[in-house]
């Protein structure tokens, strides 16, 4: 009797410590959602960091070159034209060059209705803007012409007209201006300052009523205030 109950206590302990099929299983299948890893996370972690900052920075993109429209927009125009009028250059019109954005350089024809002229100057422009203020030295000459038609109005006395029969002069302005406008387009211009004159007297023996007295042209020059109005367009 003894021999047979140790051996059913033998048994029901082998029985109960081995592992079934289902439980050998277990810890397999478990693990088995979860994938392996070559290296631990932590260094995985840490090359994914040294690799991204070892990567180069993007080469900077270069700025696109001007278009054709730009640099049209840039080009700053050479030729212009100017119409003005004032003391004592009569009415003027001139054709202008700009070969530096500071610089006009002008020749052109003038009248004041008593003989034609022609006049030259350059222009010093500071400011290439909408306003700016500009510094002007021009020189001119007027050829001789009949100013009779002016004696008559001032004096009915005809012995002065040989003085008026011809009559021209030279000057020279100095003259500082204020411009406003575009410096593309058409710009308008009030300028003022000091004018030098010369002229020469003519007929003055035919003017005098005592003929014994004897005399011939008289050189006169002199120093006056001048000042003009106008217009400039570049095209």
């Amino acid at each position: 009797m003894t021999s047979i109950l140790c051996a059913v206590f033998l048994l029901t302990g082998l029985a109960a410590g081995e592992p079934t099929a289902s439980n050998a299983a277990t810890p397999v299948a478990m693990w088995e959602q979860f994938p392996a890893y070559s290296r631990p996370p932590v260094f995985a972690s840490t090359t994914m960091v040294t690799q991204e900052k070892e990567r180069p920075a993007p080469a900077p993109t270069p700025a696109p070159a001007p278009t054709k429209s730009q640099a049209v927009e840039e080009r700053v125009p050479l030729i212009g034209a100017a119409v003005d009028g004032g003391v004592p250059d009569g009415a003027a019109a001139s054709i202008m060059v700009r070969p530096l954005r500071w610089l006009r350089i002008q020749a052109g024809g003038m009248h004041n209705s008593i003989s034609p002229g022609i006049r030259g100057g350059i222009s010093l422009v500071p400011f290439y803007y909408w306003i700016t203020p500009s510094l002007n030295l021009e020189a001119g000459h007027y050829f001789p012409g009949d100013a009779t038609w002016i004696a008559r109005r001032l004096t009915p006395n005809r012995n002065l007209d040989s003085l008026f029969q011809r009559v021209g002069y030279d000057f020279g302005n100095a003259q500082v201006g204020l411009e406003l406008g575009s410096p593309r387009g058409a710009i308008f211009f009030l300028r003022a300052g000091i004018s030098y004159l010369a002229t020469t007297g003519r007929g003055v023996q035919q003017a005098l009523t005592d003929r014994s007295l004897q005399a011939g042209d008289v050189k006169l020059t002199g120093v006056i205030p001048s000042a003009k109005l106008g217009l400039i367009y570049f095209f």
